[in-house]
């Protein structure tokens, strides 16, 4: 509730004693008081130092009532400052004539004390009311922008700790091959030292021949395991791209394996069902986020599990929905599955049930804001030994 307080008052009226009357009635009320019978004088006062509200009379030399109001509503200083007229003219074109030149009221003379102090006290605390609620609006957009800013942060803050995981695991897979090439390239000098050219001509005996025959095909799968991983991260590594592009839904969700073939490898199965020829308009890089985030929880899930096989199940189609055909992929696994109590938490922004330390608690925050900015929705349908999340978008 706004608190009311006095107000500076500028009052213009070229009758002596109209502009005495107002004061001496005005005053009582702990107004400050700035009386003036000439309108252009009141009006390089105005300009100066803008008052809370104005009380002008309409009828007065060289610049009426509605000039003046004219001028004082087209004005920056001004412009914001309620009128009141304070007119012997009692006609109804007259009253419409002086809110149409912008004023907020209109007292007929004579008038009663009480009604002047009244209108002036109302329209004083409307003034200060949409001041406070103008700087509150401030304080809000301020406040907006820099959640905006955190939020931005807070993003990029996930999207590094994601990368930092997949690059350590993306360095393992090619220092893998990188150690078999420099491993065989070490045979190779080895057999070369070992049987130096004969003047014009090379011999090697059938071992050594055979031996090179491996290290070629070692060669060959390592370069083509390093150039597998490269083509993954290629069409996965899209992040800040901002237009909405063609997505071949098979390419990338492949691509996002690649990258996640390290922690995939040992013991987890996963199975794939999505069309080749599955292509929507969406952001590549940040729908690539969206299932690696999934993807990533999904493999902690499974790593819990003991007594029986883990798997990971992937799908991707096109389904009937509201405004016409949805793309919907799933991610699901055969974990613990998720307490009931936090289904509804895990969205949430910091919410995380790892360890202190093993988490920042944005993937599935940041995974909903994604899907949303693609007009879609995300939700989850957990169970002891399953767990499946679901994204719908427009396709």
């Amino acid at each position: 509730m706004t608190e009311e307080r006095s107000g500076n008052l500028l009052i213009v009226d070229d009758t002596p004693e109209n502009l005495r009357l107002l004061c001496d009635m005005l005053g009582d009320e702990g107004y400050q008081l700035r009386p003036f019978s000439q309108p252009l004088v009141a009006l390089d006062a105005a300009r100066v130092d803008p008052p809370d509200l104005f009380i002008l009379d309409v009828a007065m030399p060289d610049m009426d009532g509605y000039e003046l109001c004219e001028i004082l509503k087209k004005e920056e200083a001004t412009k914001d400052v309620p009128v009141i007229f304070l007119s012997a003219q009692r006609e109804t074109s007259n009253v419409v004539k002086g809110f149409q030149r912008g004023a907020v009221d209109y007292i007929v003379k004579p008038f009663q004390f009480e009604e002047v102090a009244n209108r002036v006290r109302t329209h004083l605390n409307l003034k200060f009311a949409q001041a406070e609620l103008k700087a509150r609006n401030a304080e809000l957009e301020a406040a907006l922008e820099q959640l905006k800013a955190t939020q931005s942060q807070l993003v990029h803050s996930g999207k590094m700790a994601s990368l930092g995981v997949l690059t350590a695991g993306v360095a393992h897979e090619i220092n893998n091959p990188i150690n078999f090439v420099s491993a065989n390239a070490s045979v190779l000098r080895r057999i070369l030292r070992e049987n130096p050219p004969q003047g014009d001509s090379f011999s090697l005996d059938l071992e050594d021949y055979d031996t090179l025959q491996e290290l070629a095909d070692g060669f060959e799968e390592g370069s083509s395991r390093i150039i597998d991983i490269v083509a993954g991260l290629r069409v996965y590594a899209r992040v800040d791209e901002d237009v909405l592009k063609p997505y071949n839904a098979r390419e990338n969700i492949e691509a996002t394996l690649k990258v996640f073939h390290h922690e995939l490898k040992y013991n987890i199965a996963v199975d794939l069902d999505v069309g080749e020829d599955l292509v929507i308009q969406a952001n590549p890089g940040k729908l690539n986020q969206v299932l690696a985030n999934l993807l990533s929880n999904s493999i902690d899930a499974v790593r819990q599990v003991e007594d029986r096989e883990r798997r990971i199940q992937i799908s991707a189609t096109m389904e009937p929905g509201d405004g016409g055909s949805r793309f919907v992929m799933r991610v699901g696994d055969n974990g613990p599955g998720i307490p009931g109590d936090l289904q509804a938490r895990i969205f949430d922004p910091f919410f995380t049930s790892r360890p202190p330390g093993q988490g920042l608690g944005l993937g599935l925050s940041i995974t909903r804001s994604i899907v949303e900015a693609h007009g879609g929705r995300i939700s989850v349908e957990s169970a002891p030994g399953r767990t499946v999340f679901t994204v719908s978008m427009p396709a």
